[in-house]
């Protein structure tokens, strides 16, 4: 997983995270957050290792893994949102199952809060989004695993 950063509006890039959770893997990054403090978070996977939050709170010149989670599962993370400096949440998929982890003391701790299989065969949680009021929205979808052709879109 490789974490890049720029300093001038994306004019110049540089390398701070070359992350490999399992060595031999298909090991990729997903997706990025920042807290108001200036925490970076950054969520990926390892082909069979699961998935994992690593934390930089020193502007990407440091990091550690937070959360690895899913090991022996098929796992995959979509998406990581700050709310706040303490609340994150990241949504993903574990064994064909959507899943939305959140920490609650910036990192420190993870716990699972949404581990949601509808009505059909599986889904993915996709995205995240909050409202000026504090709601939470996740985005996603669910199959009712018949060859794969019926979706159903989830908000």
């Amino acid at each position: 997983m490789i974490t890049r950063k720029s300093t001038d509006q994306g004019a110049n890039w540089t390398l701070v995270d070359d992350f490999i959770l399992q060595a031999g893997e298909n090991n990729q990054g997903k997706s990025i957050t920042g807290t108001p403090n200036g925490n970076i978070f950054v969520v990926g996977y390892s082909e069979n290792s699961g998935w994992y939050v690593r934390k930089s709170t020193d502007q990407g010149a440091s990091w550690n893994n937070v959360d690895v989670f899913g090991s022996g599962l098929y796992a995959r993370p979509n998406s990581i949102h700050a709310i706040n400096n303490d609340v994150l949440l990241v949504a993903g998929l574990a064994d064909q199952k959507w899943i939305v982890r959140r920490s609650t003391d910036g990192g420190a701790t993870w716990s699972t809060v949404d581990f949601f299989n509808g009505i059909g065969f599986g889904g993915q949680a996709y995205s995240i989004a909050t409202d000026s009021l504090g709601r939470i929205y996740i985005g996603g979808y669910e199959t009712n695993g018949l060859n794969g052709d019926q979706w159903a879109q989830w908000l």
